[in-house]
């Protein structure tokens, strides 16, 4: 399993506990989501952690950074939309139709 090599070996060195227990977290919280080995999503309630090995993890949202923000905005105030910082999530949906 890439995630628990990746934090498992150097330079992180995490014990295997606190690696599966990150795991169950971030499963818990949604920013992410597993699979167990024929692609059925599993729950953290329902992951045992014997299958874990056998579970795939992928991410469930995408972070957009601040610049990728200012593209958006410039995009939008291109093509007529006003934007102001912080309204780019609440405008886009308009932009196809600015686009028609």
């Amino acid at each position: 399993m890439e995630v628990r090599n990746a934090f498992g070996d150097t330079p992180c060195g995490w014990p295997q506990d606190a690696i599966d227990g990150a795991l169950y977290a971030l499963l818990n919280a949604g920013t992410i989501r597993a699979f167990d080995k024929i692609g059925k999503s599993v729950d953290a309630k329902s992951l045992e952690r014997s299958k874990i090995t056998q579970t795939t993890f992928k991410a469930e949202t995408v972070t957009i950074s601040a610049a990728q923000f200012i593209q958006v905005r410039k995009l939008l105030q291109d093509t007529g939309i006003s934007c102001k910082p912080g309204e780019e999530l609440s405008l886009i949906g308009i932009f196809p139709e600015q686009m028609s």
